[in-house]
């Protein structure tokens, strides 16, 4: 049973003595993993159908020349096409081994051993196992996610230590690797969840804040979230 209190109060501890390291670090995770900013459209199928009718009449024109807003519709889904390959590629061959090197960044802030080359670390150490690794994961995640919301919650928790594994034992290979991390969260996953559900006041907060307050939480959950890691490592409890 992982005990909620204990982990936390471990990771205050870390974060008075590097909490700004621990900010820049987090910020630089937000930005990666795309929780900074998001945006979401809800629309019916009236307003599509209102939509489609604006568009199909609206018109306007630069320096003369007309344009539908059919055809800047287009040019700009083209765009933005071309965008998310772009945005998917930068995250698995560059976002994702930064991503490893962040999370090892606090798991050795909780022994005062980091040091910010540690972010480049799976670069020029392990970059392929990293990069085919945190792909792998996200694949198996998203497919899971695909049957229902919970199985990919399941899987998500259950590859929750695959980023620190990579860096601990590197020589695994990259099927060793996730289920090394499944065997770590065997029967502690519901407890994962009901950490994180401990976070829900700090949740509320970022809401209230507009995301802002997500700057601050990030080197808390993750302070956290990295010392249940080296508890169950070092004392075996898998």
């Amino acid at each position: 049973m992982i005990d909620r209190g204990y982990f936390k109060t471990k990771a205050k501890e870390v974060l008075r003595k590097h909490y700004w390291l621990l900010f820049v670090v987090g910020l630089l995770m937000l930005f990666l993993s795309g929780e900074m900013f998001s945006i979401k459209f809800n629309i019916n199928g009236h307003d599509v159908h209102n939509a489609n009718m604006i568009a199909r009449n609206l018109e306007f024109s630069i320096l003369g020349y007309g344009f539908s807003w059919e055809r800047v519709l287009g040019f700009f889904g083209v765009i933005a096409f071309f965008a998310t390959i772009i945005s998917l590629l930068f995250r698995i061959f560059i976002g994702n081994p930064i991503l490893v090197g962040c999370h090892n960044y606090y798991a050795k802030a909780c022994r005062d051993r980091q040091s910010f080359d540690d972010i480049a670390l799976p670069f020029y150490k392990y970059y392929k196992n990293a990069t085919i690794t945190m792909f792998l994961r996200d694949l198996y995640v998203g497919l899971w996610s695909l049957l229902l919301v919970i199985p990919g919650i399941v899987k998500s928790y259950a590859y929750s230590f695959v980023p620190y594994l990579l860096e601990d034992q590197p020589n695994l290979t990259y099927s060793e690797v996730l289920r090394k991390s499944e065997e770590m969260t065997r029967g502690l996953k519901f407890e994962l969840f009901v950490l994180d559900l401990s976070f829900i006041g700090w949740y509320l907060l970022n809401i209230i804040t507009f995301n802002l307050a997500t700057l601050f939480i990030k080197p808390y959950v993750q302070a956290v979230k990295a010392e249940v890691y080296l508890e169950i490592r070092d004392n075996g409890l898998f």
